[in-house]
């Protein structure tokens, strides 16, 4: 509906060539993300969201979470979105969230401290043209992180208690996180049961 907008606003076909983009990530997403119909989905829509340039007024440019698949197959599709969207990966950084399930531990990431085998939270915000932040396994973290995320996707930053803020107002958050096959087999039969 918004692409037909556009487009008779512009006068321009485009909502082919976005379809026909948003088809073809949508096939290379499903190799890596198999029994993942709808993350492959919402990936194709931020693509394209993304390309148009809408942004959400506060909060990151985008926020998803793949639960399912292996952690190499989540990590593959998010490497695939962002070749979609940017031309390459060199901005996509991936956090191993269990490695923050100190409460120490994720107050300091937050606040830019650093974290042993952890990258920085900084530097990853800092990446240009949009920061692509990938957090495998965040339940297995603290709640400081959680929590952290949580105000980063309401009001777009993070205010350590040193009163700095850190702004995720143009970044891409996903998540990743481990369900084991018979339960996502259960999950997938349920849905489908319900349509």
């Amino acid at each position: 509906d918004v692409l037909k907008t556009v487009q008779e606003n512009e006068g321009v076909d485009i909502v082919t060539p976005m379809k026909d983009m948003k088809n073809q990530l949508a096939a290379r997403l499903k190799a890596n993300l198999p029994n993942q119909d709808e993350a492959v989905f919402h990936m194709a829509n931020l693509l394209i969201n993304i390309k148009l340039g809408f942004r959400p007024p506060l909060g990151p440019s985008g926020v998803l979470a793949i639960a399912g698949s292996s952690a190499p197959q989540r990590a593959a599709a998010v490497a695939i979105l962002a070749k979609a969207i940017f031309g390459n990966a060199d901005n996509v950084t991936i956090f191993d969230a269990s490695k923050l399930a100190s409460e120490e531990a994720a107050r300091a990431f937050l606040e830019g401290r650093p974290v042993e085998g952890v990258p920085s939270l900084q530097d990853a915000l800092a990446k240009r043209p949009t920061p692509f932040l990938f957090f495998q396994r965040p339940d297995r973290a603290a709640p400081a992180l959680a929590e952290g995320l949580r105000e980063a996707i309401d009001r777009g930053r993070v205010k350590t208690p040193a009163g700095e803020r850190i702004e995720f107002t143009r970044s891409l958050l996903f998540y990743g996180f481990d369900v084991p096959a018979s339960a996502s087999q259960t999950a997938m039969e349920v849905r489908n049961a319900l349509r």
